[in-house]
């Protein structure tokens, strides 16, 4: 998440790459494909996808998470 958040795409590929979950559940919008979606950040959100993230997430509200 927080990687996300500060836009280090650097840092979400050592961290996919070192088995983090691209896909957690969503808390209090924390959760990476919120946020970079949020921030629309592509290149990351790329990665995220590459690496298995769901893009059918989605949100506490009920609405899909590519939306934002």
């Amino acid at each position: 998440y927080y990687a996300c958040r500060n836009h280090s795409c650097e840092c979400v590929k050592l961290l996919l790459e070192n088995g983090a979950n691209p896909s957690p559940p969503i808390t209090f919008f924390k959760n990476p494909l919120v946020v970079l979606c949020s921030m629309k950040c592509v290149s990351c959100i790329k990665l995220l996808f590459q690496y298995g993230a769901d893009p059918n997430l989605i949100s506490e509200f009920g609405c899909p998470v590519l939306r934002y």
